[in-house]
């Protein structure tokens, strides 16, 4: 805070400039903190999780993998592409692209509509009995 005193003196524009900038400092250290103890240490210990199927929910949400069902709201993974970057994203790891796509399909429980409605495979089954 006492930065953000300093730099308001300068300007009022510096001042809130320099609190944001500090808010996002801490906001990335906290993430940063909460995926390192919710996610495996190594991509491989993320394959072997996803393979014997102890991984966790907790483990795409912190990865903002995580939607919602447009009916139910129960959650669900986003698009497997999307799910499979931010996986390769974290671990700093483009090696196993081919084998997470893999098995992320496999994991998967929901489907995606083109209108961008996203349904767990309860509310589709139901609404696909409707038709």
């Amino acid at each position: 805070m006492y930065s953000a005193l300093v730099a308001s003196e300068v300007s009022r524009k510096a001042g809130i400039k320099a609190v944001y900038s500090k808010i996002q400092e801490e906001w990335d250290e906290i993430t940063a903190q909460a995926r390192s103890s919710v996610l495996p240490g190594s991509i491989e210990d993320f394959i072997e999780e996803l393979k014997d199927g102890s991984i966790s929910e907790d483990s795409f949400s912190v990865l903002d993998c995580m939607d919602s069902c447009a009916r139910c709201g129960t959650p669900i993974l986003i698009e497997t592409g999307d799910v499979v970057i931010a996986i390769l994203d974290y671990y700093e790891n483009q090696d196993k692209e081919d084998e997470l796509y893999e098995l992320i399909e496999q994991w998967r429980f929901d489907e995606g509509y083109p209108d961008g409605g996203r349904f767990c495979g309860y509310c589709e089954y139901q609404m696909s009995k409707d038709d």
